[in-house]
C-alpha cells in the first residue's frame, strides 16, 4: 500500500473517475459528503480538492458541486460561492414540494438555518411535540 506524501496525492489515490466526475471512495461524513483526513486534519473532501487544485477558500465560503454529485471532487465541477448563492444553486432549491408533499410557496415557506422549511410540516411537528411533552 502506498502512502501519500501530499494532500494532492492523498486525494487522487481515493477517487474513481466516472463520466467526468472524480468520485470520492474514501470515508464519508454522516451526511454523505467525503471525509478527507490527512496529517491530523479532517475536512470535507470537495473543499480539500478545491483548496489543492484551485485556490484558497475561507470558512464563510461554500463549494458548490456543478454536477450535483456530493462525492465528486473534480475541481472542474466545483465552484466557490457564498452561502446565499449556494442555497439557490442546490438541487433541493429546485423542488416545488416538501418531503410530505406540501407546496413550497410564499405562504407555506420560511427560511431556517439558510434552508427552506415547510410551515405546514412545522405546525404538525409542533402539535406532536406539544402532545408528547405536556404535563
Amino acid at each position: 500500500m502506498k502512502f501519500a506524501k501530499t494532500l494532492e496525492q492523498y486525494l487522487l489515490m481515493r477517487i474513481r473517475r466516472v463520466r467526468g466526475c472524480w468520485l470520492w471512495t474514501g470515508s464519508t461524513f454522516n451526511d454523505g459528503y467525503g471525509s478527507a483526513s490527512f496529517k491530523d486534519k479532517t475536512q470535507r473532501a470537495h473543499r480539500a480538492s478545491y483548496k489543492v487544485f484551485v485556490g484558497s477558500l475561507s470558512r464563510k465560503e461554500d463549494v458548490h458541486h456543478k454536477c450535483d454529485h456530493i462525492l465528486c471532487i473534480n475541481p472542474k465541477h466545483l465552484k466557490r460561492v457564498n452561502k446565499a448563492t449556494h442555497g439557490r444553486l442546490s438541487a433541493n432549491s429546485q423542488k416545488t414540494r416538501c418531503k410530505n408533499g406540501h407546496r413550497f410557496d410564499k405562504n407555506n415557506t420560511y427560511m431556517h438555518n439558510g434552508r427552506r422549511a415547510c410551515k405546514a410540516c412545522h405546525r404538525l411537528w409542533s402539535r406532536q411535540w406539544y402532545k408528547r411533552n405536556k404535563s
